[in-house]
């Protein structure tokens, strides 16, 4: 049991100082984007229609249908 915990707590231990590491690396790189920039933009056809709620079908108990 302990040959199969052992080399794999060292690999794990390895994987954690290699991808902090990295992250580090990231943070202190210089940033290159303009304040003015935008980051990401949304797609437009993932927007939902805009519909006004006043204009929806109205059953006679007042719920919308």
């Amino acid at each position: 049991m302990k040959k199969v915990f052992y080399p794999l707590a060292c690999f794990l231990a390895a994987g954690v100082l290699v991808s902090c590491s990295s992250q580090r690396k990231a943070e202190t790189a210089p940033k290159e984007q303009s304040a003015n920039e935008v980051a990401f933009s949304y797609s437009k056809s993932l927007k939902a229609a805009e519909m006004d709620s006043l204009q929806l079908p109205v059953d006679a108990d007042g719920y919308i249908t």
